[in-house]
């Protein structure tokens, strides 16, 4: 971007200096200050065109970055952004203005840097700062170059904060444009205090487009010379670096929180692998004290994959010394499917074996085994069951292919669960979990009858509850205790919608499947956004608090105004809103963010898609597929053509179906 006017930017700067007391400094210095901080470095921002095959029917495509010279004999740094993984060609324009080809040496995907090395050419290597953070408030002038000239662009802003994006990166308020990416962000001195890169505090991933939504909007990020110039000496042996994962969550994401715990380890990763557990807390990373979140963050956050982290833990009243090699991913096993929705507790009575009981979804595999609807599970693989917790996590840890062997009871209908004289014997049964289903079956008809909850519930109504600050939600729910294991539908999507069609619409399924149907309304009365984030936070937590509804029996239903916020409470595993949601002609927000965050997160969603879409929205919705099924993640599809009439059943199928085990 041009800096066209010097004069503007420096009568800024004289306010400040009056107000802070300082001899005014002239429009006229200021503006040869910046032009002679930028004529020491032109030579060594270098304009560079890549060429690689295009996404839109295998055309060719074309696109103009900028880099910075790091050695006279022809390594160039710029930044991922403008390197897609299609690139054919790269040619670097050298200090005397002469395309020279180069070649992609290896990528640095988490500081977003690429490292080139050019054929020939004459390259002009700049003055670096040796300081990692420059004083906040310093000038700080943004370049790159767009244009077959002798000047670069610019733009002149101040650094504006360091140590940011987990300790990577110093912030500034200079304007920077895709076509920056990869340029120096330069003192008045006509030092290169670092490369610009689209970094994100708030993105949770890899993706080359991160931190793009902060173009033009006054902040920016530059990874520091001499962080860029280590990053450079790495890749010169040719491997790509990619974010460590050590998989294992804390407690609590709270940056300023004190408590730095073990949460969460998963299976098989580093952090399993080396023995942390559960409850564990970490009191000391890499020689650093981690009083808060935050630090322990900025540690692990920025470090690579076969990096090494040396950790204190204490566990009780021990302490001890923990290493474990980060990962560059974590290897899941994909989650079987056996088609059961477990059923509360079974007390065990005389002469009847206890166990579980459970309804069998039609066709899953576990139906192909049984001709009925609600079954006792006694013996799974020759174990006796004791207890819904234990055998639910013994079954999620089947992976598809693997024969399950199971000893059940089948009962023909709620009667004879509670029949003490019962007289059919347990059979033995194998079943091999599959991978789950992208469609889902009808659940009306015997296994809708075998719902315990229809005849429980009484006195459907709707009430509303206030919040003063927020606003309101309407719901639709019936007079019950909260040992009734209902589920809850937030419909994110129907804030306009007036209560007698939510009524029309809803009221048979809700009293049918035991639903609680839920309606966040805002203060203005308009379609909610990410803005109402406290409202849908604050209704869920009512009807948590009124009935017991917990996150794995809540269901969010959202359309295109709501993706972002749904997809940000779907990937929230300390509080989390819901477990699920239906996506209305739209998706979740998957770009940016790993398959690593997508598989912790679990993400279970239904896709509704949308009648007419342009290819735009038929290459995201795409795209959005490949990323869940990287993460493993479950997820259901319907069809324009299938269901649609009423959405309300195949949705109310689809809460059976993201129940079942």
């Amino acid at each position: 971007m041009k800096f066209r006017s010097v004069r503007c930017f420096a009568y800024v700067v004289f306010a400040f200096v009056i107000l802070a007391g300082l001899r005014p400094v002239s429009a006229d210095e200021q503006g040869d200050a910046v032009r002679d901080a930028i004529d020491r470095v032109s030579g060594s921002i270098l304009r560079i065109r890549t060429v690689g095959n295009s996404s839109d029917q295998g055309g060719i495509s074309s696109q103009v970055t900028t880099g910075v010279s790091i050695s006279d004999d022809g390594y160039v740094l710029s930044s991922t952004f403008g390197f897609p993984s299609t690139v054919a060609a790269v040619f670097v324009e050298d200090a005397d203005g002469q395309k020279t080809a180069a070649k992609l040496i290896a990528r640095d995907s988490l500081r977003q840097l690429v490292l080139l090395k050019c054929d020939g050419g004459r390259f002009v290597v700049p003055k670096f700062s040796s300081r990692r953070w420059p004083d906040i408030g310093a000038y700080a002038i943004s370049a790159g170059r767009l244009y077959d000239s002798a000047s670069p662009t610019l733009s002149v802003g101040v650094v504006s904060a360091v140590n940011r994006v987990f300790g990577m990166a110093l912030q500034t308020d200079a304007k920077i444009s895709p076509v920056n990416y990869g340029g120096p962000l330069v003192n008045l001195a006509g030092e290169v205090m670092g490369i610009l890169v689209p970094l994100s505090p708030r993105a949770k991933g890899d993706g080359l487009a991160a931190g793009v939504e902060w173009y033009d909007s006054g902040i920016g990020f530059a990874i520091p010379a001499p962080d860029m110039l280590a990053a450079a000496k790495r890749l010169r042996d040719g491997t790509d670096r990619v974010r460590g994962v050590m998989g294992a969550a804390l407690t609590t994401q709270n940056p300023l929180s004190p408590i730095v715990q073990i949460g969460q380890v998963f299976r098989g990763s580093p952090a399993d692998q080396a023995g942390l557990k559960p409850a564990d807390f970490v009191t000391e990373i890499n020689g650093v004290k981690t009083d808060r979140v935050g630090l322990f963050h900025s540690v692990v956050k920025s470090a690579y994959a076969g990096d090494v982290l040396d950790l204190r833990v204490k566990t009780g009243e021990t302490l001890r010394r923990v290493k474990l090699e980060l990962a560059e991913k974590l290897s899941r096993p994909e989650r079987g499917y056996l088609g059961l929705v477990l059923l509360s507790e079974q007390a065990k009575k005389e002469g009847l074996d206890a166990g579980v009981e459970a309804l069998v979804l039609p066709e899953s595999p576990f139906a192909a085994e049984t001709h009925s609807v609600r079954v006792r599970i006694v013996k799974l693989n020759g174990k006796a069951v004791k207890s819904k917790s234990k055998l639910t996590a013994d079954l999620k840890k089947a992976v598809p292919g693997q024969e399950l062997k199971f000893r059940v009871l089948a009962l023909d209908d709620s009667e004879a669960a509670a029949d003490d004289d019962v007289q059919a014997q347990p059979v033995e049964i194998s079943v091999t979990a599959i991978s789950h289903p992208e469609a889902f079956p009808d659940t009306s008809g015997d296994f809708a009858d075998a719902l315990p909850l229809s005849a429980e519930l009484k006195n459907w109504r709707q009430t509303e509850e206030d919040f003063e600050d927020q606003g309101k939600v309407w719901m639709y729910s019936p007079d019950v205790q909260k040992e009734v294991s209902l589920g809850a539908l937030i419909l994110l999507s129907d804030s306009l919608t007036s209560n007698d069609r939510l009524l029309s619409q809803w009221s048979d399924i809700c009293q049918q499947r035991g639903l609680i149907l839920l309606v966040p309304r805002n203060l203005e009365n308009t379609e909610l956004t990410a803005e109402d984030r406290g409202l849908v936070q604050m209704s869920v937590q009512f009807v948590d608090e009124k009935y017991g509804i917990k996150a794995g029996r809540r269901i969010l239903v959202v359309d295109s105004g709501q993706a972002a916020l749904a997809s940000d409470f779907l990937l929230e595993t300390r509080q989390p809103v819901a477990s699920a949601a239906v996506f209305l002609e739209t998706w979740p927000q998957t770009s940016a963010m790993t398959a690593e965050s997508l598989s912790a997160a679990s993400l279970n969603v239904l896709l509704v898609k949308g009648v007419a879409v342009s290819r735009q929205q038929q290459a995201l919705f795409q795209q959005t597929i490949r990323d869940l099924r990287e993460a493993k993640a479950w997820f259901s599809i319907l069809s324009p053509s299938e269901k649609l009439s009423p959405i309300g059943q195949a949705i109310a199928d689809w809460f059976v179906l993201q129940q079942a085990i």
